[in-house]
């Protein structure tokens, strides 16, 4: 029996992935864009589709038409009207994975560039072996149904492949893809807003002082804040 996918809640199976991605691929052509409102629309109605279950995972079924236009909001921080097709598809497929932080991303550089030729560009098969941050977080464990585990990151990384690489070439420009995988569009003065929606994992540390006069030294309390590409859309 072939393994099978585990579903999860929180974030788009293979096949929903290729479902959805093909079909807003359709709205982007020629500029690789899609408008905001036709987004919006497709995918309110994609919601409100009581015919079809199936398509979408648990959690955005719970979505509605505020949900979809925060999210777009998101992406589209200056306010141009639409949103690069590669930044949209390559989050949905990252929604579970926790944003990198710098050294995520350099290993990750170091590994995709070691595998390029001189001028940054991969091919799909290297590009789907690289070892990735992600590799970890989009991985679908092994259940007693099935006889192996499910090859659902080498199936991701040929769809992102399919997302951000250059089919006339075959070839994938890795600093595209990265940057692709780590910015969005931000106000151009909106400098504190880029911080408190940064891409990478936050830390925050509380070490309170002691009071006056107590020699017993404060506790350190560790608090750690992980956003995700699901929270990059939607918070």
């Amino acid at each position: 029996m072939p393994p099978r996918e585990l579903k999860q809640p929180n974030r788009f199976t293979i096949s929903q992935l290729q479902g959805l991605i093909g079909q807003v691929s359709a709205f982007t052509q020629p500029a690789d864009i899609i408008e905001n409102q036709t987004l919006l629309q497709f995918l309110t109605q994609r919601t409100m589709n009581t015919l079809s279950t199936d398509d979408l995972p648990d959690e955005w079924r719970m979505k509605n038409f505020t949900a979809y236009q925060k999210m777009i909001k998101n992406l589209d921080a200056a306010n141009k009207g639409y949103i690069p097709f590669k930044v949209l598809a390559s989050y949905i497929c990252l929604l579970a994975t926790p944003l990198p932080n710098e050294e995520d991303i350099l290993e990750y550089q170091t590994e995709l560039y070691n595998n390029a030729d001189e001028n940054g560009w991969i091919s799909r098969e290297a590009f789907v072996n690289a070892p990735s941050f992600f590799d970890n977080h989009e991985s679908s464990p092994h259940t007693e149904a099935n006889s192996e585990a499910f090859t659902r990151v080498e199936l991701l990384k040929d769809l992102l492949f399919e997302v951000n690489g250059d089919r006339s070439k075959g070839l994938l420009n890795i600093s595209e893809f990265i940057n692709t995988i780590t910015n969005y569009n931000q106000p151009e003065d909106a400098e504190e807003a880029s911080e408190e929606r940064g891409l990478y994992q936050i830390t925050e540390r509380e070490s309170p002082l002691p009071s006056p006069g107590k020699k017993k030294s404060a506790k350190k309390s560790e608090r750690e804040v992980v956003r995700t590409y699901n929270n990059v859309l939607f918070d």
